[in-house]
């Protein structure tokens, strides 16, 4: 028999090919033994819900494992988390017995979990190093970016993690640096300010050049912000 992937499949599997090289794909299309079935991962399912049966010649499920930056774990805490939250419609049900999510948060990450039961954990054997995600009948052809927006989870999480971000710590610095290289160069040669103003007769700075003592200042305060960030950082952390 023929058969084609449902959107949501090809979308996911693209989506972890992207954002997780490192993956592993655990598969869509059943093996022989799933083939003399007429589960999700054949083209000839027979689940109904909602009144909705698979449309011959399509599958329906895919499974996911982990590997690289793809943590399996937390990918089946945070996808159950949004479905309960009302997000991707096109999700039937999911199967995962990870080991470590056994006994977390209630037993609610472990197990069979079916929108038509309102997600609640109901039994289920096998699917102790994947998980399995079916798609609703009527999703076909109804795009999917739950993988994408895993994603941006994470990347959302590192960025709080890390407010300033490694680019900004890096350009404060390389100014930092500059204004102590003007520095240098005024106390080693006074050639890169020549007659420009200097501070005032009645200041502490006298003959020192305006621009000199700007720059100082400007790096002064940048400096100080960036050790603040930094001390705050370190108490998040303590915290944790």
């Amino acid at each position: 028999m023929n058969y084609r992937l449902a959107l949501p499949i090809q979308d996911n599997r693209r989506a972890l090919a992207e954002r997780f090289p490192g993956a592993r794909y655990g598969g869509d299309v059943g093996d022989p033994a799933h083939m003399r079935g007429d589960g999700d991962h054949t083209p000839h399912g027979t689940d109904v819900i909602f009144g909705k049966r698979n449309y011959p010649g399509v599958i329906y499920a895919q499974d996911f494992s982990g590997g690289g930056d793809f943590d399996l774990v937390e990918f089946t805490r945070w996808l159950l988390t949004r479905l309960r939250l009302g997000d991707y419609p096109e999700v039937k049900y999911v199967i995962s017995r990870l080991e470590a999510n056994r006994g977390v948060a209630g037993g609610r990450f472990y197990g069979l979990f079916d929108r038509r039961y309102g997600w609640r954990t109901q039994r289920s054997t096998g699917h102790t190093e994947h998980v399995h995600v079916s798609y609703m009948p009527g999703a076909a052809s109804t795009p999917s970016q739950l993988v994408e927006d895993f994603y941006r989870h994470l990347q959302q999480q590192a960025s709080e993690d890390d407010p300033m971000g490694s680019e900004a710590v890096i350009a404060i610095l390389q100014g930092v640096q500059g204004e102590l290289k003007a520095l240098n160069d005024y106390l080693m040669t006074g050639k890169r300010y020549g007659k420009a103003a200097t501070a005032p007769p009645d200041s502490e700075y006298i003959g020192v050049p305006l621009k000199l003592l700007q720059s100082l200042d400007d790096g002064l305060r940048q400096t100080n912000e960036l050790l603040a960030t930094l001390a705050g950082l370190g108490e998040l952390g303590d915290r944790h």
